[in-house]
């Protein structure tokens, strides 16, 4: 596991539901100046939907994990799911600097 995956987890939950809903915040941004920055960068439609989804259904898992409703899966994969979604998170920062 990774530097960064072990830094995700390390994170409280209300941390890593912040980072979605921030992952969420740069995909409605993104969509809105998709005209101005399309031709800037690297990042695709495809791409946002992508990330949108992913993120969209993280903080399901997280909202179903606070109300009690659910149990995540085994704890690998929440790390990898943690883990993809940092990574994520993190490529999508950089690209808007």
């Amino acid at each position: 596991m990774g530097s960064s995956s072990r830094a995700a987890l390390a994170c409280s939950p209300e941390r890593r539901a912040g980072d979605v809903t921030s992952t969420l915040v740069l995909v409605a941004l993104f969509r809105e100046f998709w005209a101005v920055v399309s031709h800037k960068t690297p990042v695709t439609v495809a791409d946002l939907h992508r990330v949108e989804r992913s993120a969209q259904r993280m903080l399901q898992r997280f909202d179903e994990r606070e109300q009690g409703a659910s149990r995540l899966p085994a704890t690998d994969l929440h790390a990898r799911a943690v883990s993809k979604l940092m990574r994520t998170y993190g490529e999508i920062r950089r690209m808007l600097t």
